[in-house]
């Protein structure tokens, strides 16, 4: 299954574009067949990063595209805004940074850095930054289910 949304412009629109990016990964995961950690994840970790580009990118615009095949999760953003490689800033929060410092600067990237078993980013030319993130179920929720 995949779902696609675009939101434009974004400049001056950032709660009705956070609002209607909440609104699409949630009818998104519902009708999914994921699990519900994996949709939960899902949607935490699209919320996060579609969040940090209305906050930080200057975007004007940004793409969000989610798959499911199996048990697998995909998530896809695009966005046109300045260059940003969260999976560079996650290996930072996590190399030796003190929680507080955490909670303080990039609580968010390091929960999706939790949440993802794999991330890659690519920016493509001066256009866009594409990244894409992979998520699978928790083995400790599956065998939790099935105590």
């Amino acid at each position: 299954m995949q779902w696609q949304l675009r939101l434009q412009p974004l400049a001056g629109l950032k709660l009705q574009s956070a609002e209607a990016l909440s609104r699409f990964v949630i009818a998104a995961m519902q009708a999914s067949d994921l699990d519900e950690p994996t949709r939960l994840a899902v949607v935490a970790v699209t919320e996060e990063l579609g969040a940090n580009v209305m906050e930080h990118s200057q975007a004007e615009w940004l793409e969000i595209e989610l798959a499911a095949e199996g048990e697998v999760a995909f998530v896809r953003l695009c966005d046109n805004g300045r260059p940003f490689d969260p999976s560079a800033a996650m290996r930072r929060i996590t190399q030796g940074f003190v929680l507080e410092e955490r909670v303080e600067r990039s609580l968010g990237l390091y929960i999706v850095r939790q949440l993802a078993r794999a991330i890659a980013y690519t920016r493509d030319g001066d256009a866009y930054n594409r990244v894409e993130i992979e998520i699978v179920p928790d083995p400790k929720s599956a065998e939790a289910r099935q105590a």
